[in-house]
């Protein structure tokens, strides 16, 4: 059964709507900005230009949602399942660009009807149909929607499982060892996080993070960013993440939001140590965005006593879809229903 949408759930995407310095004519924040970047600066972004010519200075606002604007809201909205109140719950949110939806609808309806858990799909914030919102949005917006949500679903003494895809896996991470520190509790009874974004597969973009993450850090005010963005080939993303045209994504990411991946990346890498909850990896081999190899690498840092590391050959970026979707759906049941006493 799907329910009606939970009262003020769309409040942070809202804030974040309203601390945007952008050209659409909503509400603009009291920020300070700078008018014109320092010189050196400038010609910073030149370089940045000439070596990654799919980043443009000037957004097309109307082309930047895919299929478009108000489908693009409407698959962002949250999506509710509710089962049994014995067992632990499942948070899905997916990744950078795309929407609950989209990403993890049809995988909820699954695995609610095999489990009878409750499950809760949403989007990370900033990811509303609106530019402003993803131009705005923060890696602190991301941990702290964790930490609400996931504090919201445990009942019973069973907190909720994470099933989180690319920036999410990472944004969750930091959000649980976050709480652990703070509390001295776990945040989620467990995480299964889908590609990791821990290594990205080409040099051009990890290298193209590096060079404007120092710029955009230092000059975040700067109004010049919030028009720059870097533009996708949408066959190629259709194609990279497996999925029909059912998929919500977006043509456009700002490169304030992807130096905000980065750094949560860099976080998540950096807290690996301090994750000790039951911890599930699942990457696929035919990933074109991250890498796999990194991730076997990065596993082992992991502090948790249940780790597992699954990778589907046939799996691509988002291997919940496409030709890895069967063994995909299998490999999570296998894996809640082996730690029955922990979620069911």
């Amino acid at each position: 059964m799907e329910l009606p949408q939970i009262e003020g759930i769309g409040r942070d995407n809202a804030s974040i709507r309203d601390r945007a310095l952008h050209s659409e004519g909503l509400a603009r924040a009291s920020l300070p900005y700078v008018a014109r970047p320092p010189h050196a600066f400038y010609r910073t972004l030149i370089r940045i230009t000439r070596l990654f010519p799919e980043i443009t200075k000037k957004v097309p606002l109307e082309e930047v949602f895919y299929p478009d604007q108000n489908t693009y809201r409407q698959s962002s909205m949250p999506y509710l399942l509710q089962g049994r109140e014995d067992a632990s719950s499942v948070l899905m949110v997916s990744g950078l660009g795309v929407t609950g939806r989209s990403d993890w609808k049809a995988f909820a309806d699954f695995l609610h009807q095999t489990t009878d858990q409750s499950v809760e799909v949403y989007s990370l914030p900033g990811h509303d149909g609106y530019w402003s919102s993803l131009v705005s949005v923060t890696a602190n917006d991301w941990y702290d929607f964790f930490t609400a949500r996931a504090q919201a679903l445990a009942v019973n003494g069973k907190s909720p499982i994470a099933c989180v895809h690319s920036t999410a896996a990472t944004a969750a991470i930091v959000a649980s060892v976050r709480h652990r520190r703070e509390y001295g509790e776990p945040l989620f009874g467990g995480i299964i996080a889908v590609a990791p974004p821990f290594g990205l597969k080409k040099f051009k973009h990890s290298m193209g993070l590096k060079i404007v993450s120092k710029p955009v850090t230092e000059h975040p005010a700067w109004r010049g960013w919030h028009n720059m963005g870097a533009k996708f080939d949408l066959e190629n993303v259709l194609k990279i993440n497996g999925v029909n045209g059912s998929l919500c994504c977006c043509r456009y990411l700002p490169i304030t939001a992807l130096v905000q991946m980065d750094q949560t990346r860099n976080q998540a890498l950096n807290s690996l140590e301090e994750l000790i909850e039951p911890v599930l990896f699942v990457q696929g081999m035919q990933d074109r965005l991250v890498d796999p190899n990194y991730l076997k690498k990065t596993a082992s840092r992991v502090g948790s006593d249940d780790l597992s590391l699954a990778l589907l050959d046939k799996g691509r970026h988002s291997c919940m879809h496409g030709p890895s979707e069967e063994d995909f759906k299998q490999l999570v049941i296998r894996w809640i229903s082996s730690r029955a006493d922990l979620f069911l």
